[in-house]
């Protein structure tokens, strides 16, 4: 989707296998609960890529901890970034493969970022607008020997300098740009990490560069416990993950579900989060299938419980949310818990009468049919992330309101394939999870022709609204917003769950999370500490 639209995480790991000719004393491990899509940091859909990007990409500017814009690439900058941003380049940035990082250069990148042929299907949370088309949007020029580039914007969009800090923004370098094949096999940046290893499915070793002086907060490789070898292993099972972090052999872990209050216990290095994003149940709307009918999506909606399925997939640890932000996000709006309640909130009850006033028959055995005497089956879609318990939570709510549950449940690159292209599903839970505290962020998954626009949602109302909130600031720009997540709520568009927290233990490393984003940890941060 997604980003791990889906909740994928990453975690450093310790001691597991791989690498062992590497020093122990500057190696790290790094835990993949599944594989990365791409290392085409314009192109990646999930948390997984981003890491990859953070890790090999560097971007014009960063954020510190307490979410301001600090300087990375460029040094400085002028402009509001709303019209137009002219920023200063930090002139000893070197691509991995030794090529100069110039303005030059760095206009390419941007311009290739937003390019209607690349199809980048992030990039509107940068240049504004929804998924879809983005090169209208935005002009580039630069001056090499002044050492600037200069971003204008045809029509305002204040979020730009904030995005320009996202792993989708990375700045790919010019091998990358002129032949992006070669990121099938390798990252093209300038990162502080050069791929020194592949394994697809397996391991990725990264080798820290001896050149690297331009990161973010004045970060050099050479900096005192800097890891020199990182390595990404793939591992699928979180339990054993748990496992080996408390046996000693991992060195930092993100758990959830049943594992979670065990290594909590060991008491080690945490670091806490919540999602900027939200889980959600939806619907597929696509032409032909039985979720165009409003009445089967709000019976769906009012079957399930968020509370339960929160206790069952994610050990109660979560905020309840009204739309598709968290409460933690900017524009998050306390007033819609009660359109939410009356539209999508759980009532079995509710659920039954909907259905039956709009037609559908329940037989002697409980299950619905339609006018024609067809059942009403759906097809459920989960990859499993939450637990096969929790799998099973929503079939049996769906069956008690009377629907047939054909369930599939497919491993997480099958799932990408259903919800992204396929569209063989009726009804599945997303978790979205970007990295950026705006609502801004989320669009795409509910406008624009964009394939991460999973459900074929068409709302007018929203894309006029978003559209308002996207070139307001302020108090103006969150009632825009407001109004544009209220009508997704009464069009029963989805129905928001709840924000996840996650917590990172770590032993032996310190860290910070990526742009205080749960779903990364930040490797330019990450300090090796301790024996």
């Amino acid at each position: 989707m997604v980003e791990r639209l889906i909740y994928v995480v990453l975690v450093l790991l310790i001691g597991a296998g791989a690498a062992t000719a590497q020093d122990a004393s500057t190696t790290i491990y790094a835990h993949l609960t599944q594989d990365f899509d791409v290392l085409d940091p314009h192109l990646t859909n999930t948390t997984l890529g981003y890491q990859m990007a953070i890790t090999f990409y560097d971007r014009l500017v960063a954020m510190d901890d307490d979410g301001n814009i600090i300087p990375a690439l460029a040094t400085s900058w002028e402009g509001s970034g709303a019209d137009a941003l002219t920023l200063t380049l930090n002139p000893d940035a070197v691509c991995t493969d030794g090529s100069p990082l110039n303005a030059e250069a760095v206009a390419g990148s941007l311009l290739r970022m937003g390019a209607n042929d690349t199809g980048a299907p992030f990039v509107f949370r940068t240049l504004g607008g929804a998924a879809g088309a983005t090169e209208e949007r935005y002009s580039v020029s630069h001056d090499n020997d002044a050492g600037t580039v200069t971003i204008t914007m045809h029509e305002p969009f204040g979020a730009l300098l904030i995005g320009l800090a996202m792993p989708w923004a990375s700045v790919i370098c010019p091998a990358g740009i002129e032949n992006p094949d070669l990121m099938v096999e390798g990252p093209q940046g300038s990162g502080p990490y050069a791929l020194a290893e592949s394994i697809r499915g397996d391991r990725y070793v990264a080798q820290a560069r001896p050149e690297y002086t331009w990161g973010a907060r004045g970060t050099t490789t050479a900096d005192e416990g800097f890891p020199q070898t990182l390595v990404y292993q793939v591992v699928d099972n979180e339990t054993t993950a748990a496992n080996l972090f408390l046996s000693g052999e991992l060195n930092v872990v993100t758990v959830t579900g049943a594992d979670y209050d065990r290594v909590a216990a060991a008491e080690t290095f945490a670091v806490d989060g919540y999602s900027f994003g939200a889980q959600w149940l939806q619907v597929n709307k696509d032409e032909g299938l039985i979720g165009t009918d409003p009445a089967i999506r709000q019976a769906v909606f009012k079957a399930v419980s968020r509370q339960e399925y929160l206790d069952v997939g994610f050990s109660g640890r979560g905020l309840f949310t009204n739309t598709f932000i968290s409460p933690k996000s900017a524009c998050y709006d306390d007033s819609l818990d009660g359109v939410h309640e009356e539209t999508v909130g759980f009532d079995p009850d509710a659920a039954r009468q909907i259905l039956a006033d709009a037609g559908y028959v329940a037989g002697a055995d409980g299950k619905l049919a339609d006018a024609d005497g067809n059942p009403v089956v759906l097809r459920l879609m989960d990859y499993g992330r939450a637990g096969t318990d929790a799998a099973e939570l929503l079939i049996l709510s769906l069956e008690d309101v009377g629907f047939t549950v054909e369930p599939h449940i497919v491993e997480f690159g099958g799932y990408l394939e259903r919800l992204l292209r396929t569209g063989e599903w009726d009804v599945t839970i997303l978790g979205v999870n970007p990295p950026v505290p705006l609502p801004s962020a989320m669009v795409g998954y509910f406008s624009g022709g964009g394939a991460i626009n999973t459900a074929s949602t068409a709302n007018a109302t929203f894309d006029a609204e978003f559209a308002l909130a996207n070139v307001t600031a302020g108090e103006e720009s969150c009632m825009h917003w407001s109004n544009a997540m209220r009508s997704l709520l009464e069009e029963l568009e989805f129905k928001p769950l709840f924000s996840e927290e996650r917590t990172y233990f770590g032993q032996g490393v310190e860290f910070t999370l990526f742009n205080n984003y749960t779903g990364t940890w930040d490797p330019i941060t990450t300090r090796i500490v301790g024996g």
